[in-house]
Order: structure tokens, then sequence, then C-alpha cells
């Protein structure tokens, strides 16, 4: 993966762990959860 790539990666992250980090964003996200997984995959 190229820098940008992996700093886009990184981003993403940090908004899910922010998202999560709430109880009314883990709700928010619920929907999204399979996904992400399957984007993790």
């Amino acid at each position: 993966t190229t820098e940008e790539e992996l700093a886009r990666c990184v981003s993403f992250g940090n908004k899910l762990g922010a998202l999560a980090a709430t109880k009314a964003g883990a709700l928010t996200a619920l929907p999204y959860y399979d996904d992400i997984k399957h984007l993790l995959k």
C-alpha cells in the first residue's frame, strides 16, 4: 500500500474509534458493521 492509502485507513480507523467511543456513535455505526468487516477481510 502507498503511504496515502495507509494514511486514509488510519484516518478512517480514527473516525470509527471516535464513533464507537459514544453509545450514540456505536448505534449509528451498527448498520455499517457488516460492511466494515467486509472491508477489513
